[in-house]
């Protein structure tokens, strides 16, 4: 916790330095390849962004067989016939 506190403000300026450079880079960027290919390129970059989290959140969260197994019985011994309208939100 106390690293996280000490790292925020860290994190925090790199924030403000990279809106900064990225307004002064955008504006010569446009003035090379035009508003609209500056626009695809963005589309490309969030659509690969977005892939790859997909394919991060499948290796990295997707729980293992015992794991989920285990869940269930948590859920059933807490909750009881509850569980039912629970576990169809999950």
């Amino acid at each position: 916790m106390a690293q996280s506190k000490r790292l925020y403000g860290l994190i925090g300026s790199g924030e403000v330095l990279a809106t900064i450079l990225g307004g002064l880079v955008a504006a010569a960027v446009v003035r090379q390849i035009g508003t609209l290919n500056l626009l695809l390129i963005t589309a490309a970059g969030l659509a690969g962004a977005l892939g790859l989290l997909l394919a991060l959140k499948q290796h990295l969260i997707q729980p293992s067989a015992p794991v989920r197994a285990h869940e269930e019985r948590v859920l059933h011994s807490t909750y009881g016939p509850a569980c039912e309208i629970i576990d169809s939100y999950n």
